[in-house]
């Protein structure tokens, strides 16, 4: 019988995998670091229904939470009419900077993430809010979308956003929250349509206050029964519209003009109101920021610092003139530097000192509050690190600038805390479960005003009341309460210039606006009467600031989807005064919906909460495992002589399965494999541990690898015409086992190191069968083995430093820097060492233009860089370089009788360089001159590459030898069709090519 030559190039193409990404092809190339700053000594309480998962730190604030959960529990069930399968577990944080270190869900934790709830544990996992009244709100909102998950299965990840997000905000806050009412009334005095129900998808409408709102008008309007019901039925197919069209009756038009309707008519009079008083400073004119928030005046009146997303990629401090508005400088620069993770821009406020030459705000920095002071440069002029609490907000100096008192947060309960500057020691000034928030010293320097819930609410019935005013004497600690405007919260107190009054912002009739008190006649005169609201980020973000010296009042409003920044001058005397202050009842803060005589939902949250029915039990936790996710395809078979297959019993397809425990500290992810024989099946197993600051694992893997060729041949076998197939078969077995590790100094840079061994055993056989050439009758098959490679016994090891702080666009990277520079040597049957340097920057010269640029290293040393049966590196992958694709090289460029074509072997080697140019814009803002992409974000680009490749003995022209620089130049466009992926149009010239003209090509991945 006739065998096939066996051809090394089969070896070559199983290799190259294996030693051209060494180290990195089982690490994420890039990415930023989720870090675990602190080990936590996780505990588990057990109660009725609920395992909270906790550290020692926080068990005075979670034996509040424990009954909170268990209240949530008993109301959601009454309301949903449906009661939860097994355990919940909860896990809880300390404060925000412990919960972004978290392993239950992956990825970063943004600052404006107050919890989360995943689906595959049914897991809620969330920090401890700045009070116990902002906690038991979230720990509502999640337990909602526990309920979700359990009651519509996988369902519930079809919903959208509005749709699952508005119900868990209306189901723990109800119909009345000035808040989503602040937003109602906005949408309802601008000019443009409002949005009906088919509209509530469009990513420009924020889904918790517009789902909030919607939520709200279909249970007022159907009665609170409908939730249930509504969300039963949306889950069973995903069709939200068609769900609320058969609950309510009518078509979504006219139930969507019904709702426009009462927001018209419950907001008629306050929707129309005057222009807020005093001038525009920040925001009013200006279109690229729709965030400017936290302002803080110098006491002289001269200069102005606040928040603004003015920058379009982050939230950063600003320095203005107070007078004019206009921006001096930006104070900072979290885009392209790591050394922030937070500015706490959603809880806090920076300040300054009483001479006007220092500002103080507080960030999070390592995973730890940092108090940073600065002069009007952007200067930094000293650092403290606040390591004794878990989070801080809202600084406040002394009059004689020796201390800065905070709000801080320690176990998940917040207090008053005192910092001496010189000394660097910090004392606590309250102690307690009470919420203790944004202190501001008075100007004698003997007490702080700030605000409390601790008069209003009752921990025992967890009746958790309004925020109001108190006073703290910093000699003797002695508390007493302040005058209140009337119903609903006092926040942001701001002493007025002689020190007997306060600025507070409050809501008696529902609309947050500035009123003056007058601590010594307790009376109250309201300064502002704004439309919609004086406001920041959320309910309790501060939005106001009071210069003594200059008397004037700066504070943030909310208006026409926006923030902005206004200033009132003499607000001491009156002048700038509107009305005073009346009991005109909250009707403003109540959203639209029929005529309301309490409900399910308004009396359940009424509702004392009962103490535990028995008492909780605590554990060691555990980190038992438990399965996460179990996927399956393939089949088996079995061929005998005389069937259709005569390859004996054969298996394709295979088996995933990951698990991890509850805080998700170790994952165990497994995949059995099988393609051929049984004989052929195969596995492989990982393991990665997260509970320290190191994260470490394994892998292990016996994978098989087959590929083959087939021929038919004609020949006679004694006599007899017979046809005879036959069938080669190149098996590859591969065993290896890794051990690998990485350590994140930063959220931007990390170490990775990798290392192990492996083993590539090959063989080869023919199998031949005959048939009868006239009848097709089978005759028999044999089966021979052949020469085979010798196996290659390999040992592994990678190093690489990666850093990455870049702001990624919805097609591909818009500003920043990242780098990879990693060696990956290679030791045993091949000694080679693989050496990758990649550097790329992200400019923003002009918006909305990004300057990327990039420059590469790929390159492959030692003994056996030059080995045949390494595929060698190619510069003409699109992701490399444009207008050299494979398909892009025509007959006519090589020489019809010469062995080689020199157009093609100048692109390939065992080293390149290349560098690549790209302009790129946002097609559908450009002329807005923003960073805006639409709902089908389009970039359009353009392009210059170039790059050289040469080997051991070949060197590159810049080395004195005969391998030039190809380059190309082009553009082409990018859409992100699919919300991940990104498919890629190109049209490339390649320069050195001039008889050849422009090349197209097509790629499914996002920009460098």
């Amino acid at each position: 019988m006739r065998t096939l030559p066996f051809s090394a190039i089969t070896v070559t193409l199983l290799v190259v995998g294996l030693i051209a990404g060494a180290g990195s092809a089982d690490a994420q190339y890039f990415g930023q670091n989720k870090v675990q700053y602190e080990q936590f000594d996780f505990e588990v309480m057990r109660t009725e229904h609920l395992d909270i998962y906790f550290y020692p730190a926080e068990r005075a604030a979670v034996d509040q939470a424990a009954q909170m959960a268990e209240g949530w529990r008993t109301k959601l069930s009454e309301v949903l009419r449906h009661q939860l399968t097994g355990r919940q577990p909860i896990v809880l944080y300390a404060a925000q900077p412990h919960f972004g270190q978290t392993n239950v869900v992956q990825g970063l934790i943004g600052e404006g993430v107050g919890g989360v709830t995943e689906f595959l544990k049914r897991r809620m996992a969330m920090p401890f809010a700045g009070s116990l009244r902002e906690t038991n709100h979230v720990l509502g909102h999640e337990m909602v979308h526990a309920f979700q998950y359990d009651m519509g299965g996988q369902g519930a990840l079809r919903l959208p956003l509005w749709f699952v997000e508005g119900m868990a905000e209306y189901l723990s806050l109800g119909a009345e929250d000035p808040q989503t009412a602040m937003w109602m009334r906005d949408a309802a005095r601008q000019d443009g349509p409002l949005p009906g129900f088919e509209d509530l998808n469009d990513p420009r409408l924020f889904p918790y206050r517009y789902g909030h709102a919607a939520w709200a008008y279909l249970a007022g309007r159907f009665g609170d029964e409908v939730v249930a019901s509504l969300y039963f039925r949306a889950s069973r197919n995903g069709d939200v519209i068609g769900a609320i069209e058969a609950e309510a009756g009518m078509d979504i038009a006219t139930l969507s003009e019904a709702w426009h309707a009462s927001i018209r008519e419950r907001y008629a009079g306050t929707a129309t109101s005057s222009t807020p008083a005093g001038r525009a400073l920040v925001g009013a004119d200006d279109s690229d920021a729709r965030i400017n928030v936290a302002p803080s005046v110098s006491p002289d009146g001269r200069w102005l610092v606040f928040l603004s997303e003015r920058g379009q990629f982050s939230i950063d401090l600003y320095l203005a003139d107070a007078t004019t508005g206009r921006v001096v400088r930006k104070l900072t620069e979290t885009t392209t530097s790591p050394h922030f993770e937070s500015l706490q821009f959603i809880t806090s406020a920076g300040a300054w000192d009483a001479s006007s030459q220092r500002f103080a705000f507080l960030g999070i920095s390592r995973g730890r509050p940092v108090l940073t002071i600065i002069d009007a440069t952007g200067r930094t002029t000293d650092e403290h690190p606040l390591d004794e609490v878990d989070d801080a907000w809202h600084p406040t100096w002394s009059p004689d600038g020796r201390s800065i008192a905070f709000s801080g947060m320690v176990g998940g309960l917040s207090d008053l805390y005192l910092y001496e500057l010189e000394s660097r020691t910090l004392t606590a000034l309250t102690d307690g479960p009470f919420a203790e928030l944004q202190p501001v010293w008075s100007p004698s320097g003997d007490s702080i005003a700030f605000i409390t819930d601790r008069f209003s609410t009752d921990l025992a019935t967890q009746r958790y009341g309004d925020y109001q005013p108190a006073r703290i004497d910093v000699r003797s600690r002695d508390i007493t309460a302040l005058p209140t405007v009337g119903r609903g919260k006092h926040i942001n107190p701001q002493w007025n210039r002689s020190g007997d009054g306060l600025f507070v912002i409050a809501e008696p009739d529902g609309i947050a606006n500035i009123y003056a008190i007058d601590l010594a006649a307790s009376r109250v005169t309201r300064i502002t009467d704004v439309a919609t609201g004086v406001a920041g980020i959320t309910a309790l973000s501060p939005a106001m600031s009071y210069a003594p010296g200059a008397d004037t009042l700066v504070y943030s409003v909310y208006a026409d989807g926006g923030y902005t920044i206004r200033a009132i001058e003499r607000p001491s005397s009156g002048a700038e005064t509107t009305r005073t202050a009346t009991s005109d009842g909250r009707e403003a803060a109540r959203l639209p919906g029929a005529a309301r005589t309490g409900g399910l939902v308004a009396e359940t949250l009424a509702r004392e909460v009962e103490p535990l029915a028995t008492a909780p039990v605590v554990e060691p936790y555990s980190p038992d495992l438990s399965l996460d996710l179990f996927g399956a395809t393939g089949g088996v078979g079995v061929g005998g002589g005389g069937g259709l297959s005569r390859s004996g019993a054969f298996a394709s397809g295979g088996l995933s399965m990951l698990f991890s425990d509850v805080l998700g500290r170790h994952t165990v992810g497994a995949v059995a494999l099988a393609n051929g024989e049984l004989r052929d099946i195969g596995g492989l197993v990982t393991y990665l541990n997260s509970t320290s600051r190191w994260n470490w694992g394994a892998v292990g893997q016996a994978v098989p690898y087959v590929t083959g060729a087939f021929t038919r041949t004609t020949a006679e076998i004694d006599g007899r015409p017979v046809i005879v197939d036959q069938e080669q078969r190149f098996r590859q077995f591969e065993m290896a086992a890794a051990g690998l590790a990485q350590y994140p100094f930063s959220r931007a840079l990390r170490f990775e190191v990798q290392g192990g061994v492996r083993r590539l055993g090959f063989s080869r056989e023919i199998r031949s069968q005959v048939f009868d050439r006239a009848t097709g009758q089978y005759l028999g098959d044999d089966r021979q083995d052949l020469d085979a490679p010798e196996a290659l016994n390999l040992i592994e090891s990678t190093a690489a430093l990666v850093y990455d702080q870049t702001v990624f666009g919805p097609t591909s990277p818009i500003v920043g820097q990242r780098y990879r520079m990693e060696v990956a040597p290679t030791f045993g049957a091949l000694s080679i060492t693989n050496v990758t340097v990649d550097y790329r920057r992200y400019l923003a010269p002009i918006r909305p233009l990004t300057l990327a640029v990039r420059a590469m290293h790929l390159g492959r040393y030692g003994r056996d860089s030059s080995d045949t049966r390494l595929s060698p590196l190619f510069l003409g992958f699109p992701t490399l370089m444009r207008g050299y694709e494979l398909g892009s090289f025509e007959r006519s460029e090589c020489p019809a009788a010469a062995d080689d074509c020199p157009v093609f072997d100048q692109l390939v080697g065992s080293r390149s360089l290349i560098g690549n140019l790209e302009l790129r814009f946002p097609l559908l803002g450009l002329l807005s001159r923003e960073y805006r992409y639409g709902p089908l974000p389009i970039e359009g680009f353009a392009f210059a590459d170039t790059g050289v490749a040469w080997t051991a003995d070949l060197d590159p022209s810049f080395a004195g030898g005969n391998r030039n620089f190809v380059s190309s130049v082009g553009g082409g466009i990018r859409v992100n069709a699919f919300g991940y992926a990104v498919v890629s149009l190109t049209a490339a010239r390649p320069l050195d090519r001039p008889g050849r003209g422009w090349v197209f090509g097509f790629q499914l991945a996002p920009g460098f």
